[in-house]
C-alpha cells in the first residue's frame, strides 16, 4: 500500500472511531487523526476570562498526557523542548522529526487564527485543543477545519 492510500485508509478508520485497527494497520506506532488545517475565528479581539483560560490550562495538561500514553510525542512550537503553557498561550508542535506547523492558541484571540499539521500526530492534540476551547468558551471560538468541522464533534481527546 502507497503511503497516500495508507494515510487515507488510517484517517478513515480513526474518524470511524476505529483507533484499534489503525494502529494494527501501522504496527505499534501512534496512529493520528485527519492531518488537516484547522481554523479559529474569535468576534472581534476578545479574551480567555481567568476562570476559562484556567479551566483550558487544566484541560490542556490532561489531554497532553493522555496523548503521551497513546505515543504521541508533543515538544514546544518549534519541535523541540517541551510544549508551553503561560497565563497568556498555548503553544506546540510535534516533535522533531515529526513536526510541522506551530500551534499557537493565544489567551489575547487574534482575528483569523490556523494550524497547519501536515498528518502529523500531533494533531490529535490540536484538534482536542481546539474542541475543549470551544467547550469552555463557545462565543469566543469558531472552529472550522480542511477536515470538516465533525472533527471536532468527537476530539481523540477531552481534556476533562
Amino acid at each position: 500500500m502507497d503511503k497516500q492510500t495508507k494515510r487515507e485508509v488510517l484517517a478513515t478508520l480513526i474518524r470511524a472511531g476505529r483507533k484499534d485497527l489503525a494502529r494494527s494497520l501501522v504496527g505499534d506506532r501512534t496512529v493520528v487523526t485527519a492531518g488537516y488545517s484547522h481554523y479559529w475565528r474569535p468576534p472581534g479581539k476578545p479574551a480567555f476570562t481567568d476562570e476559562e483560560w484556567k479551566e483550558l490550562l487544566a484541560g490542556t495538561k490532561k489531554i497532553l498526557a493522555a496523548a503521551r500514553k497513546d505515543k504521541i510525542d508533543v515538544a514546544g512550537p518549534m519541535g523541540k523542548g517541551k510544549p508551553k503553557m503561560t497565563n497568556k498561550l498555548i503553544a506546540l508542535n510535534g516533535r522533531e522529526p515529526d513536526h510541522f506547523e506551530s500551534f499557537m492558541l493565544q489567551r489575547e484571540l487574534d482575528d483569523f487564527e490556523s494550524c497547519k499539521t501536515g498528518e502529523r500526530p500531533y494533531d490529535a492534540v490540536v484538534v482536542s485543543i481546539l474542541a475543549l476551547a470551544n467547550r469552555i468558551a463557545p462565543q469566543l471560538v469558531n472552529l472550522s477545519s480542511d477536515g470538516g468541522n465533525g472533527v471536532f464533534a468527537n476530539p481523540p481527546y477531552r481534556g476533562t
